[in-house]
């Protein structure tokens, strides 16, 4: 396959001025409102500025579909018709990546001076490359008017409406539906976490990896008819799936890649983690060898896992206490214990308690994860933010430490702010691209 070798910019000069005029102590939050909105979809270059938005997309429709949809969100919420065209002046370019610099790339260049507000304008590389780069894109009836300086005059005579991006992924709010409260295993709202289906599967019944081959059209449809099948799809999962069962069902690996979403805070990880041959930290990373050490922890586990708590308690306390023994996962096996019988409050103590005797990276980086899940949950967010913004920056190549970083601050309401971040993230582990998608903790930030 030929490597693609361009992108589109969106370069959009402000006319202050006008602006102020127009929305009186109210034009600099509107216009940074749109580069809000604009940047969930691009990337800005390192040059922008509040003189000059300079955002980069992978094709020039999502450029005009994102610029579009989003102003007339805008629009319809604080501009009225007779304030005229919004004072926004905007070129879209073809930008290949051994161009030089464009002329237009300063606030003060002079072609600023000369353009129409609230009105496109196409470069020549641009325009040139239209038909091929818009082939099979449902486009509004539109024609092109010469404007002087390598420039053309770009309008729409047909339906603005129809220029709308495709949104990759429309099922993902099946999996927050529920009378329940947030299942701390899975972020699903139809289960408390003792009746959680991901207690059915391992380490090694996983289908994130291969959940990543199926097109996104197919992932959207599968997840949308497992989601409506939750019943049916759990009692599978009691039946002890093996790997070939994943490999050959498509419904069934979207239904565990679900799951594997939230796999380091399931008992799953929590019995992998603590008998790992690996020292460090390696989250979803692969599978390496296990080494039971500790019947008294192993059959905590296993009780845990089936519900008997009474038992569970009994293995979990006599590891915690015995000599040499696995104090910390043993502590974490008492508040998974605490968390399925509602005891919110023993939770936190355990918690308390496994943060006082973490030794190793691995073991700090597991316990603030999962406290931090925890305050969120508790409804106590501002704390998970300051635990997890910490940890993060002594981590920063930690990607599930940057991960909940970005899901707890776009459950407070800063999605818009967290789309570089997640793309980036996305750029170093593809599967967190899927993970993305089908996250319900992402839907205040549903720009996918």
């Amino acid at each position: 396959m030929k490597e693609i070798d361009h992108s589109t910019l969106l370069a959009i000069h402000p006319l202050t001025y006008q602006g102020e005029q127009a929305l009186p102590g109210r034009w600099s939050a509107f216009f940074k409102a749109l580069r809000n909105l604009l940047v969930q979809v691009g990337i800005e270059a390192p040059d922008s500025s509040e003189d000059l938005l300079l955002i980069y997309y992978d094709e020039p429709f999502a450029a005009l579909s994102t610029f579009f949809e989003n102003l007339q969100s805008l629009k319809k919420q604080q501009w009225q018709p007779q304030m005229g065209a919004v004072p926004i002046q905007v070129i879209v370019h073809l930008h290949r990546r051994k161009d030089p610099p464009v002329d237009f790339g300063e606030a003060t260049a002079s072609v600023w001076g000369v353009l129409q507000p609230e009105t496109l304008y196409v470069t020549r590389a641009l325009k040139l490359q239209w038909n091929l780069l818009f082939a099979g894109k449902k486009m509004p009836a539109h024609q092109f008017t010469d404007a002087g300086d390598g420039l053309s005059q770009l309008s729409f005579s047909g339906d603005l409406s129809e220029l709308k991006r495709e949104r990759l992924f429309t099922g993902r709010f099946l999996a927050a539906k529920g009378a329940s409260s947030e299942c701390f295993y899975c972020g699903m709202a139809n289960h408390a976490p003792a009746h959680c289906p991901s207690k059915q599967l391992t380490m090694e019944t996983r289908g994130l990896d291969r959940v990543g081959y199926l097109s996104f059209a197919k992932i959207d449809t599968l997840f949308k008819q497992v989601m409506a099948e939750q019943k049916k799809m759990a009692e599978l999962l009691a039946t002890n799936i093996d790997g070939a069962q994943i490999r050959n069902d498509p419904a069934l690996q979207v239904y565990v890649a679900y799951f594997d979403m939230y796999l380091i805070y399931q008992p799953r990880f929590l019995s992998y983690a603590a008998f790992s041959l690996l020292s460090s930290w390696d989250g979803i990373g692969k599978t390496d060898r296990v080494k039971v050490d500790s019947r008294n922890l192993h059959s905590g586990f296993d009780c845990l896992r089936v519900g008997k708590y009474k038992q569970a308690l009994d293995f979990l306390k006599a590891e915690s206490q015995s000599l040499g023994g696995k104090q910390f996962y043993a502590t974490l096996g008492l508040a998974f214990v605490a968390l399925e019988r509602g005891r919110m409050g023993d939770v936190a103590h355990f918690l308390q308690i496994a943060n006082s005797t973490a030794g190793t990276e691995k073991e700090k980086i597991y316990i603030s994860l999962l406290t931090a899940r925890f305050h969120r949950l508790a409804g106590h967010p501002w704390k998970a933010e300051q635990l997890i913004s910490s940890v993060a920056n002594l981590y920063v190549d930690c990607a599930e430490v940057q991960y909940s970083l970005i899901q707890t601050r776009v459950h407070e309401g800063q999605g818009q702010q967290q789309m570089q971040l997640l793309r980036k993230l996305a750029s170093g582990d593809r599967r967190y691209f899927m993970i993305a998608l089908m996250d319900p903790a992402m839907l205040p930030a549903n720009t996918m």
